[in-house]
C-alpha cells in the first residue's frame, strides 16, 4: 500500500450534516476497497481561483490515507457519483 492524499473541495451551501455525509462516504470508498483512513482536516471555507460550477469558494478538506492503486482507482470512480463535490484530486505521498 501506498500513502496518498485527498484534496476535497466541497460546495459552500453544504449543511454540515451533508459534508459529514459526503466524508463517510469517502471514507467507506477507501475502506471498502482495503485502504486505512487517517484524520481528515478542515481547511474551511476558501475563495477558488476561477468559478467552478458557478461557485467562488469551497469548503477544503485533505484526507490522508493509504491504499493499493486499485483502491485509488475505485475511489476516483465513486467521487464521480458523489454530489457536492466541486473538485477532488488525489496526490501520492512519500513511499512508505
Amino acid at each position: 500500500m501506498s500513502k496518498y492524499k485527498l484534496i476535497l473541495e466541497l460546495k459552500p451551501d453544504l449543511s454540515a450534516d451533508k459534508q459529514g455525509g459526503v466524508m463517510g462516504r469517502v471514507k467507506s470508498l477507501v475502506t471498502d476497497a482495503g485502504g486505512k483512513v487517517s484524520e481528515a482536516k478542515s481547511g474551511g471555507l476558501v475563495k477558488l481561483a476561477y468559478p467552478i460550477d458557478g461557485s467562488t469558494e469551497a469548503n477544503l478538506f485533505t484526507i490522508p490515507f493509504d491504499a493499493s492503486r486499485e483502491a485509488v482507482d475505485s475511489l476516483q470512480r465513486g467521487m464521480r457519483k458523489l454530489g457536492g463535490v466541486l473538485r477532488a484530486m488525489i496526490v501520492r505521498g512519500e513511499r512508505g
